[in-house]
């Protein structure tokens, strides 16, 4: 069976790359649209107005959103994870990956006994079915690298096919994937879209990578991929993994925000108010010395000295109360 006719592995391939492609192009969008919903909900039911678009508040609140937007994704492939965890094909012959033959077939050979139909008048034919097949992918090393890489959609081909030619699938994809991605990364530093020369994308596809290699040997692992990456974890593991760092790395810039402190960028409209209302004050006092100090005062400059005293004691009465609302803030 010629195993690039698959159309489940193209599939996969280019839903991939087109999902990765409207992230990147529509980021912003989405996430203003959750933004905008949360406002209106938090004006529904507190009152709070919504802030003003790129002032300093509203910027903190798009980073928590991507922050947690990213969160709930990754949870949402966890509980994925957690849920086909039951039909792996290692848990249900109630076997582990490291086991042999010889224990494989006698853990086969009582579990056949309880829904055998030929020995069982209540067996279940169909469960009995189920289980011969997996016995034979696990028996059979292409079949079951294969179902290691790919899943259980990989038995309707892996049977026919040999070890290079699974191998060479396997590679296969990853290298449409990630051609799409320095694609991507290609036309948008071209158009500049995107700062994408950041050590942490780059360090996130190094990941990507690594971890794709070391799928690559999970069926027969050697020293120290033995170690670092073992083979009872389920296949759906290297997907949710993959998934969740290509997202991961979209929001990065958004992300970073929040896991590590940076100088705050200061909101122009409240510094430009306060400015203003500093100069308003500082003109009223400089008003009202003169008027009282120049008919006291033959010399001027006695009165320019008390003017410039009383703007320091404004100054500092400012700052005083500028740090006071900082330590609130935080």
């Amino acid at each position: 069976m010629n195993i690039d006719n698959q159309s489940f592995t193209n599939s996969s391939i280019v839903s991939d790359i087109i999902s990765w492609i409207i992230w990147c192009s529509f980021q912003e969008y989405f996430i203003l649209i959750f933004q905008k919903l949360f406002y209106q909900a938090r004006k529904h039911f507190t009152g709070i107005n919504e802030p003003l678009p790129h002032s300093t508040v509203f910027l903190k609140d798009k980073h928590k959103i991507s922050f947690f937007l990213t969160l709930f994704y990754f949870i949402y492939k966890i509980h994925g994870i957690y849920r086909n965890f039951s039909e792996n094909f290692y848990e249900i012959l109630k076997v582990s990956p490291y086991d042999s033959k010889r224990k494989l077939k006698s853990q086969f050979r009582k579990i056949v006994l309880k829904v055998h139909p030929d020995k069982i008048v209540s067996g279940n034919k169909t469960e009995f079915i189920e289980l011969q097949l997996i016995y034979h992918v696990l028996l059979n090393a292409r079949q079951r690298f294969a179902y290691e890489r790919f899943g259980p959609s990989s038995i309707e081909w892996s049977d026919g096919v040999s070890m290079f030619e699974t191998l060479f699938k396997s590679i296969k994809s990853s290298i449409h994937f990630y051609g799409g991605i320095i694609l991507i990364f290609l036309v948008s530093n071209l158009f500049k879209i995107k700062p994408y020369k950041k050590f942490w994308h780059f360090y996130g596809l190094g990941v990507c990578f690594t971890l794709e290699i070391l799928s690559l040997v999970r069926s027969n692992p050697t020293f120290p991929f033995n170690y670092l990456f073992p083979r009872k974890l389920p296949f759906e593991f290297l997907d949710a993994t993959h998934t969740f760092i290509r997202i991961f790395l979209l929001s990065w810039p958004n992300i970073e925000i929040i896991l590590f402190k940076r100088k705050e960028v200061p909101d122009i409209l409240t510094s430009s108010k306060k400015i203003n209302h500093l100069s308003t004050l500082l003109l009223n006092e400089s008003t009202d010395l003169l008027n009282m100090e120049y008919s006291c005062y033959a010399n001027k400059s006695i009165v320019k000295d008390r003017i410039k005293e009383k703007i320091k004691e404004v100054l500092f009465k400012e700052k005083m109360l500028y740090n006071e609302n900082s330590r609130y803030k935080k």
